[in-house]
């Protein structure tokens, strides 16, 4: 028996192995500032009628006072009400709001579809709340159900009802063109 006890303390204390330093979990190695959310889905409405539907894998939402903001490290779909119907959706595989600008920052293979079937396409987008506007000055591409149009920098709405492109590109499907000069009178 005195055998049998000895070989289990002797098991037991060379067995186990101490910890690192790496595996304990202490307040030094957690950064208190950024809060981690995942599977988030937030719903923007006004006076009880929902008008966005945010939905994320990962949201991180740094709480620095002068650069308070929430990331979505792993992109973003946005979808847009028109009363009870999914008016338009977007998506991006990258996003961050600025708290204090009032302004969100959507990048990487970034995509609004309206209702009427427009579709934009580039790799940045900019939408301020501030002036209510949604804008980039980089290369964009919208196909409608007649034209494909090609860009750089484009100005908007913020519900995309009103768009133009700064420098289109492109040809165009034009109804209506008069080729005759006015006459003088």
């Amino acid at each position: 028996m005195n055998k049998l006890m000895f070989f289990l303390i002797l098991l037991i204390t060379f067995g186990c192995k101490p910890k690192k330093a790496t595996d304990v979990v202490s307040a030094d190695n957690i950064d208190l500032s950024i809060e981690v959310a995942k599977d988030v889905s937030m719903i923007y409405s006004d006076s009880a009628i929902v008008k966005i539907k945010v939905t994320g894998t990962t949201m991180l939402t740094y709480i620095d006072r002068n650069l308070r903001r929430k990331e979505f490290p792993d992109g973003l779909k946005v979808e847009f009400f028109n009363g009870r119907k999914i008016g338009s959706k977007l998506t991006a595989k990258f996003a961050v709001q600025y708290d204090n600008k009032k302004e969100t920052i959507l990048r990487d293979s970034v995509v609004w579809i309206s209702g009427r079937g427009e579709k934009l396409e580039t790799d940045e987008l900019v939408w301020s709340e501030k002036t209510k506007k949604v804008s980039t000055n980089r290369f964009v591409k919208i196909t409608t159900t007649t034209d494909v149009i090609y860009g750089y920098g484009f100005e908007a709405e913020q519900d995309f009802t009103k768009w133009k492109i700064l420098a289109p590109q492109g040809d165009l499907n034009v109804q209506n063109f008069n080729t005759k000069q006015p006459t003088k009178k």
